[in-house]
Order: C-alpha cells, then structure tokens, then sequence
C-alpha cells in the first residue's frame, strides 16, 4: 500500500513540475509549415500523406500501412521544427522549484514501481509456498 502511495504521490508532483515548466515556456511565431529554402516541406508532406492514405486504402498491407505512419511522424516533426521557443526569464529559485519538483516526483514513480513488483513477487514466492 506504501509504494502505490508513493506511486501516486510521484504522478503528482511529476504532473506540477511539468506544468510549471510549460508556464514558463513561450512560442512564439508559430507557422504551419516548414519551409526550407523557397520549398514548403510541410504542403508536399500533406500530399504525400493523401496518397499513401489513398494506397492504404486501395491495398492495405504492412509496407502501406508503414510509409503512412512514417509520412505522418514526418510531418508531426515538421511541425516541432518550425515551432519558435523560448524560455521566459526565471530566477534560480523558479528553476529549482521546478527541475526539484520533477525530480522528486520521478524518483517516488520509479521506487513506487520498483516497490510494487518486489511484493508482487514476494506473493508469488508466498502462493507457491
């Protein structure tokens, strides 16, 4: 019961550390597209996923089925690059709070886990018994 407690507990200051992370993250001149050069990479990418969504339908089989999730997963990272952020200004305390709050939250979450699976396995141990 301990470890699902600290478990939980790790959830949660994980989830406030991030949160106040992304309040001091600023985007700034957010574009749809990548644009390299004169080239909009994002319009042909939009394209291509037209007509590999088309073959998928047309011939559904493991090679479709992969070009489209690989054009989709293109076209999602062409979204983060052309993505402009920044961090606000903060003072040492802010970031201690928050990188302190993540940190501590992520080490309940992996003892919670750690905990968890060494009295499942004391059970069993027990069950065979």
């Amino acid at each position: 019961m301990k470890e699902l407690l600290q478990f939980l507990l790790g959830i949660v200051l994980t989830i406030i550390g991030v949160i106040m992370f992304l309040q001091n993250v600023v985007v700034s001149s957010f574009t749809l597209f990548y644009r390299m050069g004169r080239v909009n990479v994002g319009g042909i990418l939009i394209v291509l996923i037209v007509v590999a969504f088309i073959a998928f339908i047309v011939k559904t089989n493991f090679l479709t089925g992969l070009v489209l999730i690989g054009l989709c997963l293109t076209f999602f990272v062409c979204l983060v690059i052309s993505l402009n952020v920044s961090m606000r200004y903060m003072s040492g305390m802010e970031l201690a709070l928050i990188l302190g709050t993540t940190c501590v939250g992520l080490g309940f979450v992996i003892k919670g886990l750690f905990g968890i699976s060494r009295i499942e396995k004391e059970e069993k141990k027990q069950n065979k018994n």
